[in-house]
């Protein structure tokens, strides 16, 4: 939950669904593991979404 008291993490991930993973791994992998760390350690997570199919750097 965003509280503007915290510090802010800020998260850079891909979000679209890439080849060798279940379809929408890195969705579940933000909302149960990376979101809930952030706010259990006092942060408000900030996210940057990377489309990983096209990319081209």
């Amino acid at each position: 939950m965003a509280n503007s008291n915290n510090k802010k993490c800020f998260v850079i991930m891909p979000i679209s669904d890439a080849d060798g993973y279940d379809k929408g791994h890195f969705n579940r992998v933000y909302e149960y593991l990376i979101k809930p760390a952030c706010e259990e350690a006092g942060f408000d997570c900030v996210f940057r979404s990377i489309a990983t199919q096209g990319f081209q750097s």
